[in-house]
């Protein structure tokens, strides 16, 4: 056997052992970087179970996950009548998704809420979302609106 073929006959080792071991990180990555996993209700940050108790205390939990992903914590709870509350490592809400239904608007600033009613008296809220700066409200209409922290309005999205 001839040197060229002995190192051709290497390198061909080489790829199959770096495409294995390719896959091998890809799949642990994957594994490290997005863990969801079921917890019970009494395991959500303390803040996070005083919101459901003091927002939605005539619905149940029905799921919990505790969602690890990039070294963020999150909290997911799905409630029995459908609303999806999604809330940070803390606690706080981050999302309240009524999946096109109404959702109770007690824990909204009341300027968003006059706001609303005021300018669309027929529209019910569906969904608030709250990040750093701002958070945005979607009506049953289908209108998107923008308001900051304080809740003032800034804009129809």
């Amino acid at each position: 056997m001839s040197i060229v073929a002995i190192w051709k006959e290497k390198i061909n080792d080489m790829k199959i052992y770096q495409f294995v071991a390719g896959c091998f990180l890809c799949l642990m990555g994957t594994a490290v970087l997005g863990q969801k996993t079921t917890i019970d209700q009494k395991n959500l940050p303390k803040a996070a179970s005083t919101f459901i108790s003091e927002n939605f205390q005539n619905n149940k939990v029905q799921h919990a996950y505790k969602d690890i992903d990039d070294g963020r914590t999150e909290y997911d709870v799905h409630l029995a009548n459908g609303i999806e509350i999604e809330f940070d490592q803390d606690g706080n809400w981050k999302e309240v998704d009524g999946n096109h239904t109404a959702i109770p608007t007690k824990f909204l600033s009341s300027n968003i809420v006059s706001y609303v009613s005021k300018n669309y008296p027929k529209a019910s809220i569906v969904k608030a979302e709250k990040n750093t700066r701002k958070i945005e409200i979607e009506l049953s209409n289908g209108i998107d609106l923008e308001f900051d922290l304080k809740g003032n309005f800034i804009r129809v999205d």
